[in-house]
């Protein structure tokens, strides 16, 4: 089994030149050479650069810009090899074992595997792949547990909710079940949460890999292009749309009611709006919805083995 490697790009040029020889040098270490570049209809020279520079590796343009996931879709779509690495402009290996990968590619109740990813944030080195979620007054909440880390370096198969899609590995053929990204998502944020959601109800496990390490340079992009503000009323907006999609047991489908229609009725500006947004997409969702999605386990089940 080869890996592709894709890699979305929009007004990355500054942040190739930091990341991408590294990458493309310890890639090769590995035997990997499919390395796809998709970039998200940039307007700097982003594409002009890699030309020049990193000519072995494929690059695609998207003809208009269409977020994270369709990009990460386009890359896909062309990939050569069997195991797809989704890699974010601004993450860079550090280390990577790619007799690991194949070991846990190869294992039919795995989905996705992340690395440990490092960030800076509040002069710490953190690990941001320990990922969980739960139910609780009505709303799915998610997040990020370096604590756990320690618990992840003493266990080979320990599961997290959502492999991050900064540095996730799986098959193209499952991916490709679930349909790949969906674009309900654009232009960012919770579209890898989805796909793993989807998988672990399927049976397919998410999991913290000890497969190499990479470095974050968290919100490189997003964080250059887009104030706070805006981030955070897109992430809003797409948790909604990611309970609605996948939310299917019934006290939790209840309950959730309940707690939009609160937020309703007294009008809290921040969840109204994304709510509004959010029904934009309902006819994509009720679509997803009644297609077969092979489900084996309950949102209960899945959320169930992750502790607040």
């Amino acid at each position: 089994m080869g890996v592709s490697v894709v890699i979305p790009s929009f007004n990355g040029e500054h942040i190739l030149k930091t990341c991408l020889a590294k990458n493309v040098a310890i890639l090769n270490e590995n035997g990997i050479t499919d390395i796809i570049i998709v970039d998200d209809a940039s307007d700097d020279t982003s594409v002009e650069y890699l030309a020049t520079h990193f000519p072995d590796c494929r690059v695609v343009q998207n003809p208009i810009n269409l977020g994270f996931g369709q990009t990460c879709n386009a890359g896909a779509r062309i990939a050569h090899e069997d195991i797809l690495l989704f890699l974010n402009n601004d993450m860079v290996f550090t280390s990577l074992d790619i007799e690991a990968v194949h070991s846990y590619m190869e294992d039919s109740r795995v989905f996705a595997i992340s690395p440990p990813i490092f960030r800076e944030q509040g002069g710490k080195r953190v690990n941001e792949t320990p990922t969980k979620g739960f139910f609780e007054g009505g709303w799915v909440s998610t997040e990020n547990d370096p604590d756990q880390a320690i618990r992840c370096e003493d266990d080979p198969d320990f599961p997290i909710l959502w492999a991050c899609g900064g540095a996730m590995f799986m098959t193209k053929e499952r991916f490709n079940i679930l349909g790949g990204f969906d674009p309900i998502y654009s232009p960012f944020y919770c579209e890898d949460l989805d796909l793993s959601y989807q998988g672990w109800k399927r049976g397919w496990r998410s999991l913290y890999a000890k497969v190499g390490e990479c470095e974050h340079q968290h919100q490189a992009t997003i964080g250059a292009l887009f104030s706070k503000k805006h981030v955070d009323a897109i992430h809003l907006r797409n948790k909604y749309l990611f309970i609605w999609k996948n939310l299917t047991y019934p006290p939790y489908m209840f309950l959730h009611g309940l707690t939009v229609l609160l937020k309703l009725i007294s009008f809290q500006v921040n969840d109204t709006r994304a709510i509004l947004k959010a029904a934009w997409h309902i006819p994509s969702i009720l679509k997803s919805r009644w297609r077969d999605k092979a489900e084996l386990n309950s949102d209960r089940e899945v959320l169930g083995q992750f502790k607040r």
